[in-house]
């Protein structure tokens, strides 16, 4: 599971996907969003992720010119095909979702669609994009992801319950705003330290609240450097963020001494008698 969190006005919209993934190998970064750049569109999906490529693909490969309108209107015929085609295939019953945003000239503003389905079947849901969120499996409101402030704040916690339930979600946010003349795709934050200190990954036994805490701190800034893949000893910041966080330091660090060779330093002094 992905995060895709969408806000659409007649002149702009914000767009924000996740770079996480999982794979034979543990987690690593994908691609969640395209650019359709000659169209002023873009596509974003949930899900499985080779239903968005074939889509974005299919489009970017049209023997016609195309922008946002001509795009929505194609896309329940190309759905379909790529439905009959993972069928043939012999492909899981996968969910996906693919967000269409982008300037239609037909209405003169920024518009959006939500298409949702079974990538092994032919009906699918289609909705209009005003604002959207997902996912959300808290009791209270998901605040509106109308500016980049939100949408961080959106990610950071729906990353916690993606990797407290050892769910796809993280890395960088990768957020675009799109305007009816304009085209921006930028990565405000890091969602986590995928590669750092305490690698939240497969298996990571950390409850909402922890990992909350621990993004919420001052070590998912933009501009902290992401130290080298193995470092396993934590700044003082990230140490002190929750007891459980702290604790478990400590014994990764007495395991390491169990784990040395006698040596005379840690020999115990003898008794002499």
């Amino acid at each position: 599971m992905s995060l895709l969190n969408v806000h659409v006005t007649p002149q702009l919209a914000l767009v924000a996907v996740d770079t996480d993934g999982i794979g034979p190998a543990g987690h690593f970064e994908i691609c969640k969003l395209y650019p359709v750049a000659h169209a002023n569109t873009i596509l974003a999906g949930q899900g499985e992720r080779r239903f968005l490529l074939e889509a974005f693909s299919r489009i970017c490969l049209a023997d016609r010119s195309v922008d946002y309108d001509v795009i929505v209107e194609a896309m329940p015929g190309l759905l379909r095909v790529l439905a009959a085609g993972a069928r043939q295939h012999g492909a899981p019953d996968h969910r996906y979702a693919i967000a269409v945003v982008g300037y239609s000239p037909a209405e003169g503003c920024v518009c959006g669609r939500w298409y949702e389905g079974v990538v092994t079947r032919d009906q699918f849901e289609v909705h209009s994009l005003g604002s959207r969120v997902g996912p959300w499996p808290f009791e209270d409101r998901a605040p509106v992801p109308d500016s980049v402030e939100n949408h961080v704040a959106l990610a950071r916690r729906q990353t916690a319950w993606h990797k407290s339930k050892d769910y796809a979600g993280g890395g960088r946010l990768i957020l675009a705003e799109l305007t009816p003349d304009q085209l921006n795709i930028r990565s405000p934050c890091r969602l986590e330290w995928e590669w750092g200190y305490y690698k939240l990954g497969r298996g990571a036994q950390y409850s909402e609240a922890h990992l909350l805490a621990f993004l919420e701190s001052g070590n998912c800034a933009p501009t902290q450097p992401v130290p080298a893949p193995g470092r396993r000893k934590p700044t003082r910041a990230a140490s002190e963020i929750s007891p459980l966080l702290k604790a478990q330091e400590v014994l990764r660090a007495a395991a390491d001494r169990e784990a040395l060779p006698d040596t005379p330093q840690r020999r115990q002094p003898r008794v002499l008698r």
